[in-house]
């Protein structure tokens, strides 16, 4: 990284979990390097659509239903070249992304928005004052080109309720690993590689939570354990923040029957 708050494009692009959005956020900064503020624009906004449909794949490859009607539709439009559907289809992606399957956030939904309506902006001239040219800034350029590498092309498709519940049933299930080190590994592929730290605060209240229920057998307590350790070694600043914040809360919240795990076995490495 270059220095702290600014952050080298080329090393945001490595980033990138999909190849062919990569391409498109690859070509940007190179606009972006060349000057060509309104193609670095254009290009970015490509690799967000094609980003999201990439991720809608591969959530219909893990069987969900919604992802699989909404491919569905766009390849009717592409097979059958509907231009009106296509462009349809396309300013309502967003949309789709956040609500649908909260790929993105409310906030970085508005980033996102900012980033269309500027390429819209760029790419139509009929959107301008007639014989005005719009002219981007490079500081606009750059940060829509870091907002969408950050809020979307690096993460990947499971990212709101659904990745936190995909990781609580995968720490509940019998085959998650018991211990810290191996935990970790798990981890370092999935929802908690490149997470919002929304995702983060919330699993770590939610493990903590049930490690603090009486009702928990030693196996699973050993194996949530081992994730809220995991958890706060990969995510360090974030885990401290939420247990500083809401561990206090949590426990006075709780009976004291409810009360099972000792401060012995909950302590963690600061």
């Amino acid at each position: 990284m270059a220095t702290q708050g600014f952050i080298d494009l080329d090393e945001l692009v490595l980033l990138c979990r999909n190849e062919k959005a990569k391409s498109f956020i690859q070509e940007a900064v190179n606009c972006y390097k060349a000057g060509a503020y309104r193609q670095t624009i254009v290009a970015t906004w490509i690799a967000v659509v094609y980003d999201v449909i990439h991720k809608l794949q591969e959530l219909e490859l893990a069987g969900d239903a919604n992802a699989t009607r909404i491919l569905e539709k766009y390849e009717k439009i592409r097979i059958a070249g509907d231009l009106r559907g296509s462009l349809e289809f396309e300013r309502d992606i967003l949309n789709v992304a956040m609500k649908d399957f909260e790929l993105i956030s409310d906030i970085e939904f508005i980033d996102l928005a900012r980033l269309q309506e500027d390429r819209n902006r760029c790419a139509h001239p009929a959107m301008n004052a007639n014989e005005e040219t719009y002219q981007p800034s490079p500081e606009l350029a750059r940060s829509h080109l870091r907002n969408a590498i950050e809020h979307l092309l690096q993460r990947p498709p499971v990212q709101g309720k659904s990745a936190l519940n995909r990781l609580i049933s995968d720490v509940d299930s019998d085959y998650f690993p018991p211990n810290t080190d191996d935990a970790i590994k798990y981890f370092s592929a999935g929802p908690l590689a490149r997470p919002r730290a929304a995702l983060v605060r919330n699993f770590v209240i939610v493990l903590t939570k049930t490690l603090l229920n009486s009702d928990l057998d030693e196996q699973k307590q050993k194996r949530f354990l081992a994730a809220l350790l995991a958890t706060i070694h990969i995510h360090r600043g974030i885990s401290h923040g939420t247990l500083a914040d809401k561990l206090s809360e949590i426990i006075i919240r709780l009976s004291d029957s409810e009360l099972s795990l000792s401060s012995t076995h909950y302590s963690y490495q600061r």
